[in-house]
C-alpha cells in the first residue's frame, strides 16, 4: 500500500509547504475571500466540469434511492446490511439513512436490527383476506349511515313543512298574536 489514503468529496487540494518552511493558515472563504481575488473554493487539477455534474447527479438522493430500490428488489423479502449497501452505492452512510428514513416513514421498510432493514410485507394473503374483509364491512357501514341519512332528510323536509304551514296558518287567522314568552330567549 502507498500509505494515501482515499479522498473524499470534502477533501481540499492545498499545497503542502516545503519542509522547514512555515505555511499561512488557509484564507477564510465568503465574501471577503472573493473580494480579495481568492477563489471561493479550491478546484480538483483534472476534473471538468461536465464530468463533476455527471458525478453529482449519480449521487443525487432521487438516483440513489432508485438504485436502493433496486438493491432492495434484488434481495426480495431478506434482509439488507446498510453497510453493504453504501460501498455498493459508493456514497456516505448518511445518504443511505437520508433514504432509509424516508421509506421507514412512508412505511415500505422496517429495520430488522442496527444497520439491517427489510420490506414491510405488506402483500401476504392473510393481510389481502383481513383488508377485503375491512373494505366490505366499510361499505356496509357507509350503506347504512346513507340509508339513516335519507331517512333523517326525509324527516326534516316533513317538519319544515309542518312548521311553515303552522306559521302561514297562524299569521293568515285574525286572532293570533305573540305574547313575550314566544319571543327569543
Amino acid at each position: 500500500m502507498s500509505g494515501k489514503r482515499p479522498r473524499d468529496e470534502g477533501d481540499e487540494c492545498v499545497p503542502s509547504a516545503a519542509p522547514g518552511v512555515a505555511s499561512s493558515p488557509p484564507a477564510k472563504r465568503g465574501r471577503a475571500g472573493a473580494a480579495a481575488g481568492a477563489p471561493a473554493s479550491p478546484t480538483r487539477t483534472g476534473a471538468a466540469p461536465s464530468r463533476r455534474k455527471r458525478e453529482k447527479a449519480d449521487t443525487s438522493l432521487f438516483n440513489l434511492t432508485l438504485q436502493f430500490g433496486a438493491i432492495m428488489q434484488a434481495a426480495g423479502t431478506g434482509p439488507v446490511d446498510l453497510n453493504r449497501v453504501a460501498s455498493q452505492l459508493g456514497v456516505r452512510k448518511r445518504r443511505v439513512y437520508d433514504i432509509t428514513n424516508v421509506l421507514e416513514g412512508i412505511d415500505l421498510i422496517v429495520p430488522a436490527s442496527k444497520n439491517i432493514v427489510t420490506w414491510r410485507s405488506h402483500e401476504s394473503e392473510r393481510d389481502r383476506a383481513a383488508i377485503a374483509a375491512e373494505v366490505a364491512q366499510l361499505e356496509a357501514e357507509s350503506a347504512g349511515a346513507r340509508r339513516e341519512e335519507e331517512v333523517l332528510r326525509s324527516a326534516l323536509e316533513e317538519l319544515q313543512g309542518r312548521l311553515t304551514r303552522r306559521i302561514d296558518r297562524a299569521l293568515s287567522s285574525s286572532w293570533s298574536f305573540l305574547t313575550h314568552e314566544d319571543g327569543p330567549t
